[in-house]
């Protein structure tokens, strides 16, 4: 089977990730005690770690919470309510109320006016609900536009390396980072999409949100093709030699990240493919199915060259097995692997990835697991409850994993990976 990427995959892939999650709905954050599980309705960028226990915002931007659930005191089951029209069943046990000196609007708003540290603070209130619930909050820091730098987030990368196995290869190699201080060199010849992510200038490895972000291109010879998405992303198609800035608007002001710079094709030397499959240790090989696949092309200097145009084939495979539509340009899902009654099949394949006249390949070789034995904290939703244990597409890191034919999807739905996933992880790899 064989796919080559169109300008539409990566907006795609951003909206599979969420889609391919609807039986794994976890929260994005989750209050200081330990008691709800929110959600922040049209905040941006990343949340490395579900759910996470303090929300980090852009000074300017505009803090909505959602109630999504709430957990028993041991932790152990979370309740949600599937069908509602809103979350007024959960949150009409609550005072919403912002900490002294900030303002909430009467929607439940949080306007992060200036710098510093806040909270969302939750007061019990009666209700309906059958819930012992006590005081809570939610810690918000919001970050001076001085304090934060514009990095470039790479969805597929983080996904492979940070959440999933490296399969029958046993090991995974380095992992891909751009060169430093240097140019992002992307490959001339198709769409590339970009990921603008605020990042804490002392701690690049805390990412922090934004809301009203707008993706603009700065330099003389900006791509006519540059294309703005809602969330704070862009795609574009770039000529070889061209060079630009990338910068994200937000009601603070401007962010300006790295040069970008087109790359004849020719340029690159060596392909290498990389498949993640899921975490399994129940599994008799330590891992399950295969998700996410990423080649990477290479230039004379051994550095990465960005938004290679694959084209992907499946060779000798077990039937079930095959590729979804590309989710970005370089990286792609795999169709369900394993249908009703594979438990204990193994599968194998050669999966082929072509660049040009490039090719890499990677064998697949898997045993088909027993439902619920991935490696995650799952959610089972029955009725109004929502079991936590291990079996569903979550990450043991709260991140949302695809398993199965709605992976592409997932990586779709990373478009919308923003903060205010479907059902992502991070949710980002997207389709223009």
């Amino acid at each position: 089977m064989s796919q080559a990427p169109t300008p539409r995959l990566a907006r795609g892939f951003l909206l599979a990730f969420g889609a391919a999650l609807a039986g794994c709905d976890t929260p994005d954050y989750q209050t200081e005690n330990g008691q709800l599980g929110l959600r922040v309705d049209g905040l941006h960028g990343q949340v490395l770690e579900r759910p996470a226990t303090q929300l980090e915002a852009v000074t300017g931007s505009n803090v909505c919470v959602e109630f999504h659930g709430w957990f028993e005191p041991d932790g152990a089951t979370y309740h949600i309510r599937n069908g509602e029209d809103d979350d007024s069943w959960l949150r009409d046990c609550f005072d919403l109320r912002a900490a002294a000196g900030s303002g909430l609007d009467d929607t439940g708003c949080l306007a992060l006016e200036g710098p510093g540290s806040t909270a969302m603070e939750l007061l019990p209130k009666p209700c309906e609900l059958d819930a012992s619930f006590t005081s809570d909050r939610l810690p918000v820091t919001s970050h001076a536009l001085e304090d934060l730098a514009l990095a470039f987030d790479d969805p597929a990368v983080r996904v492979i390396y940070d959440d999933l196995h490296p399969g029958p290869a046993g090991t995974f190699g380095p992992r891909p980072e751009p060169v430093s201080g240097t140019p992002l060199p992307v490959l001339a010849g198709g769409t590339f999409v970009v990921f603008p992510q605020p990042v804490v200038l002392a701690d690049p490895t805390r990412t922090v949100g934004f809301s009203d972000g707008v993706a603009v291109a700065v330099g003389d010879d900006p791509p006519a093709s540059f294309s703005a998405k809602d969330d704070g992303s862009a795609a574009f198609e770039i000529a070889a030699d061209q060079r630009f800035t990338v910068g994200l608007e937000l009601p603070a002001g401007m962010l300006v990240g790295g040069e970008l710079v087109g790359v004849d094709g020719s340029a690159a030397v060596t392909l290498e493919l990389v498949v993640g499959y899921t975490r399994c240790a129940a599994c008799d090989d330590g891992y399950g199915v295969p998700s996410y696949a990423l080649a990477i092309a290479r230039d004379d200097a051994d550095a990465r060259l960005f938004g290679p145009q694959v084209t992907w084939t499946f060779e000798d495979a077990t039937a079930g097995l095959a590729t979804d539509t590309p989710l970005l340009a370089d990286a792609v899902g795999f169709s369900e692997p394993c249908a009703e009654g594979d438990v204990g099949v193994r599968k194998t394949g050669t999966l082929r990835a072509s660049y040009r006249e490039l090719t890499a390949t990677a064998s697949i070789d898997f045993v088909c697991p027993e439902a619920g034995t991935q490696d995650a904290w799952a959610v089972e939703v029955i009725d109004d409850a929502a079991e936590l244990g291990v079996g569903c597409a979550c990450s043991a890191n709260g991140s949302r994993i695809p398993v199965g034919a709605t992976l592409a999807v997932l990586l779709l739905g990373l478009l919308s990976r923003r903060r205010r996933a479907p059902r992502p992880v991070d949710p980002r790899l997207a389709a223009a």
